[in-house]
């Protein structure tokens, strides 16, 4: 954005420059009715903002005069007295002694100098040596030199001269030209600068959503693993929850009966319409009718020194079906934890304590 408008303020500048007028002016006149001679003894300087005059602030009118010696690096006559008007001298550029020639000049009278040369080189020797001087000097080309000559110069010094010169700088165009382009510049900087903040903020904006985008999926991220985290723990708390369960089912059907509550369970002879079964599990042994066997509350039957050690040393289960068989009490067994210690305690209902887990 920013090159642009430095190319869009030079083709500005540039348009400008093509379009002004030129800064010097010399124009010839015929002295009794004032009116213009030919187009081409009109001179135009079309070379914008150059040095082709110094120290000329404003019009002036006068006559053309060919002065000896015609480069001024010598003595020159002064004018002589009672001249009518204003008088210039048309000299020739000598690179040997500018500084001469233009103080020559103005010590012989005369109120103007239009130089030309041969070479560009004429305005910079020129320059150097009379833009303190005060003194002013026009630059023409050696063409139009040689026209004022031929048309509108004298060599001798006449009462009426017939035909007369005007000098113009278009000092008030070159301002205006400057500011106008200054003007320009500036309007194109403001312009590029303007174009440069607003790209600048539509960056920083874009930088700031993508920004915000980014912690957004961040957020949304750590959310998810959050509730993932959340699930897996309550299914770990589950699962160790059904554990405990299981552990306390098992803890409280595999502690053995003991040899006492065994004793309790009833013992009557063996009725095979009566029994679920006709063979001991232990022992895989039939029973015969009429012998004395252990009944468990499920209705299972067995020899009563197969289920007494059973019951009394290994389990409170039941062989077949597994049910648990209660304690002489009636009560269920179920387990305590105690706070004090951790200790885990098998209880029944009538609160009888078995062993710790």
């Amino acid at each position: 954005m920013a090159e642009r408008s430095v190319l869009v303020c030079a083709v500005m500048v540039g348009l400008c420059l093509l379009c002004a007028d030129a800064q010097l002016y010399v124009s010839v006149y015929n002295s009794s009715t004032q009116d213009q001679l030919s187009d081409e003894l009109q001179y135009k300087d079309d070379t914008i903002f150059s040095q082709r005059y110094l120290n000329l602030n404003d019009m002036m009118s006068g006559y053309i005069h060919i002065p000896v010696p015609n480069n001024g690096c010598a003595f020159i006559p002064p004018l002589p007295a009672g001249l009518n008007g204003s008088w210039f001298a048309l000299v020739s550029d000598y690179p040997a002694c500018p500084g001469e020639m233009v103080v020559n000049v103005q010590a012989a009278g005369y109120r103007l100098a239009i130089a030309y040369g041969n070479t560009n080189d004429t305005v910079c020797t020129i320059s150097r040596n009379v833009s303190d001087n005060g003194f002013p000097v026009v630059l023409v080309t050696e063409w139009y030199a040689l026209l004022l000559k031929e048309n509108a110069s004298y060599t001798i010094f006449p009462e009426h001269p017939g035909v007369s010169v005007e000098v113009a700088a278009s000092l008030g165009l070159s301002v205006f030209v400057v500011v106008f382009s200054f003007a320009v510049c500036c309007m194109c900087c403001c312009v590029g600068c303007c174009g440069c903040y607003h790209c600048k903020s539509r960056r920083s904006e874009r930088r700031e959503e993508v920004q915000f985008r980014e912690y957004r999926d961040r957020q949304r991220n750590f959310e998810q693993i959050q509730r993932r985290d959340r699930n897996a723990r309550q299914e770990l708390i589950e699962s160790i929850l059904r554990q405990l369960q299981d552990l306390h089912v098992d803890l409280r059907t595999q502690i053995p009966l003991g040899e006492t509550e065994t004793q309790r369970l009833p013992i009557r002879p063996y009725v095979p319409e009566e029994s679920k079964t006709d063979t001991c599990v232990i022992c895989v042994e039939d029973f015969t009718r009429g012998e004395s066997l252990r009944w468990l509350p499920c209705q299972h039957c067995f020899h009563s020194v197969c289920i007494d050690e059973w019951l009394g040393r290994h389990s409170s289960l039941c062989p077949l079906c597994k049910t648990p068989v209660p304690r002489g009490g009636g009560g269920a067994i179920y387990v305590v934890i105690t706070p004090s210690n951790d200790e885990s305690l098998l209880l029944d209902s009538d609160n009888n304590r078995y062993g710790a887990v």
